[in-house]
């Protein structure tokens, strides 16, 4: 199911910066339900591991993080942050990806969907 949310650069730096997701729910509004996992992607500069992906539901959750990074081309890498939960949940969550490259060069927060598993 696909979410409406909001999504934006935090200090996008040439080395190093975040992207940070929240107001994350169904579209047309509602409370945020996940019965199994959250999926975010999105394009990056260089490829997002596991470590990388910081995820705050409230009310707290146990959450796994699974990442895959897909070189595009020589500057864009598509990732895939899979957020599974142990237990289904409903509440909000906020979701900070950070990236370990050069931010300035593109507009990543355009490209970042986030679908649930409901």
């Amino acid at each position: 199911m696909d979410l409406s949310f909001m999504a934006r650069t935090n200090a996008p730096g040439p080395y190093y910066g975040t992207v940070h997701i929240t107001d994350i729910g169904p579209v047309g509004g509602g409370q945020l339900v996940v019965q199994k996992y959250l999926e975010v992607t999105l394009t990056a500069p260089v490829a997002v591991g596991n470590n990388d992906v910081q995820v705050n539901p409230t009310p707290w959750a146990d959450t796994v993080v699974s990442t895959t990074s897909t070189d595009i081309d020589s500057q864009t890498v598509a990732v895939t942050a899979r957020i599974g939960f142990t237990e289904s949940f409903k509440g909000s969550a906020e979701i900070t990806i950070g990236v370990n490259g050069d931010l300035t060069s593109q507009s990543f927060d355009e490209t970042v969907k986030v679908t649930a598993d409901r």
